[in-house]
């Protein structure tokens, strides 16, 4: 009874809130979180693509940078007073140069190895997660606003925070699309993803590839999580939870495809946005992990990937 309870109860409310007439209010700012998790996801998924696609190696700390560089904005705005565009650009160049020691001293004798390096990955989880603790404390943690304020479309009062947060993703998202189709050092990270030892005999250097690849996962992951810091509550245990989702969105878009990482972030977090406001939190992993089955079992490799790039 108390599980029926806690799904009737959102719905009543939820209709309710619809019946006075709010419908296009409540839509917009639905919409409007979904696109700001949405695009927080496509950052971190794009890093996990990369590295995936073509270090060959499944991350699972990745996330864990995402929170690393949030407890960093917090701790550079409010015990050394930075300003929060600061704060970000700083913990970025930390989480950049320790996700290159990663690589370089954890994960590169891994590559193409999924069970070992799963397991070091784990294993960076908890190191990270535990060294968060003793550095940064227990207690939960938040930062003001960043962009204070409310803006106003179709005559609805929105969130200014998340608006901003959306257009920064998306236009680092547009930025890293175009480096990847049409910089030549974006175009050597597609021929080593495509074929190591032909872009070897082309002359690509594959471990400044290697470097350039976590340099650039590790910097989208700290701009989201900076991005985050204003939002959600900073923990040292929203790491590998954000990443879940994360990875849910690019197995339903396609693991390896970039435009996979795009539209399945954008489904997680409109599916996450409406159920978790017209229902639950509850309900809405439920649906996430029941399309996840879903996809797994009708398209094994996603919308825009193969079932044989799940190595």
């Amino acid at each position: 009874m108390a599980g029926v309870h806690r799904i009737a109860r959102p719905l009543l409310m939820a209709a309710i809130f619809l019946s006075r007439g709010k419908t296009m209010q409540l839509v917009i700012e639905m919409t409007i979180n979904g696109l700001m998790l949405a695009t927080s996801m496509m950052l971190v998924g794009l890093g996990f693509t990369l590295l995936h696609s073509i270090l060959r190696v499944v991350n699972l700390a990745h996330g864990e940078l995402y929170m690393f560089s949030a407890m960093l904005v917090w701790y550079f705005m409010s015990k050394l007073n930075f300003s929060y565009p600061l704060a970000i650009l700083i913990s970025m160049a930390i989480v950049i140069a320790l996700g290159l020691l990663i690589e370089r001293y954890a994960l590169r004798k891994f590559r193409g190895d999924l069970l070992s390096g799963l397991i070091v990955s784990m294993g960076l989880v908890f190191i990270l997660q535990q060294g968060s603790l003793l550095f940064f404390g227990t207690e939960t943690k938040n930062i003001p606003s960043a962009f204070p304020g409310s803006l106003t479309f179709a005559g609805v009062q929105i969130s200014k925070e998340r608006v901003v947060i959306s257009l920064i993703s998306l236009a680092i998202i547009v930025v890293l699309i175009f480096f990847v189709n049409h910089f030549k050092a974006g175009r050597a990270m597609r021929a080593v993803a495509q074929d190591e030892d032909a872009a070897r005999l082309q002359g690509v250097s594959i471990r400044y590839i290697s470097t350039l690849i976590m340099a650039l996962a590790c910097g989208l992951g700290a701009i989201a999580g900076g991005l985050m810091a204003p939002v959600f509550m900073i923990v040292p245990t929203m790491g590998l939870p954000f990443l879940l989702k994360t990875v849910i969105a690019i197995t339903i878009g396609g693991i390896g495809s970039i435009g996979g990482a795009v539209l399945g972030a954008l489904i997680v977090g409109m599916v996450e946005s409406y159920v978790s406001t017209l229902i639950s939190i509850e309900i809405a992993y439920i649906a996430l992990f029941g399309m996840l089955a879903l996809i797994l079992v009708v398209k094994p490799g996603g919308f825009f990937g193969t079932p044989y790039e799940y190595v």
